[in-house]
């Protein structure tokens, strides 16, 4: 059905049956909740049989996303997909590390192009930023803010970039349950059942906020994937 409704003829969908990967960063200094979304993400990854890899409190965000691509592009086994994570501080196109020092989000996500991930070419990449990307608020609320190819292909391509907040805003993350995007993600995803990722994506801005902000609606930026993502329960 979701084929129907949102492929045209030639859009085929990913395939998910090799090694599914995920990088976690996770800033707990100053952001109360944090472990929350630790807990929520591992559920989550777990119940889609994903290998989560987590990096608690980073300096150096670019780093170990080098070491994360270059452990991939040497695995012997076929890799779907990946997802990276941030959960940091952030301003804009910067996140900083537990040492606050900033980090550009393009030069970070220039570390997983189809020119450097030779692996990954053709492959989901899906990116995932818990963190301010400026200082308004929505509104008051109880938070605190494959090798050899080759065919020529863009540098980005099959990528999926998600953010928790529009540009100048503020991410909110409550202090007890977590920020509100990781939690619904979490949630939706871990009983995908299958559907495409564009369709769960709706079903997370449509999360009941409870605790959050009643205005608060995050909006995902998007690089539409080349085919459909089935988030497919293993």
């Amino acid at each position: 059905m979701v084929e129907r409704l949102m492929a045209g003829p030639f859009l085929q969908r990913y395939n998910m049956e090799g090694a599914r990967l995920a990088l976690t960063f996770c800033v707990t200094k100053e952001r109360e909740g944090a472990e929350k979304d630790i807990e929520a993400l591992e559920i989550m990854f777990n119940a889609l049989g994903f290998q989560n890899e987590l990096v608690r409190d980073p300096n150096d965000f670019k780093e170990k996303l080098e070491q994360f691509r270059n452990e991939i592009d040497a695995r012997k086994d076929q890799v779907s997909c990946c997802f990276v994570i941030i959960m940091a501080h952030g301003n804009r196109d910067t996140v900083f590390g537990a040492n606050d020092e900033g980090m550009n989000l393009k030069e970070l996500f220039a570390e997983m192009t189809n020119e450097k991930c030779k692996a990954l070419q053709g492959k989901p990449k899906v990116f995932i930023v818990q963190a301010c990307r400026g200082v308004d608020s929505y509104a008051a609320c109880s938070s605190s803010p494959s090798p050899g190819n080759d065919k020529l292909i863009p540098t980005h391509s099959d990528s999926l970039f998600i953010y928790a907040t529009t540009p100048g805003y503020v991410a909110y993350r409550n202090e007890l349950d977590g920020s509100w995007l990781i939690q619904a993600m979490s949630e939706v995803f871990k009983k995908s059942r299958g559907r495409h990722i564009m369709e769960l994506l709706t079903e997370v801005r449509h999360f009941p906020l409870t605790s959050y902000c009643k205005k608060l609606t995050p909006l995902p930026d998007i690089a539409v994937p080349r085919k459909l993502l089935h988030v497919d329960l293993p």
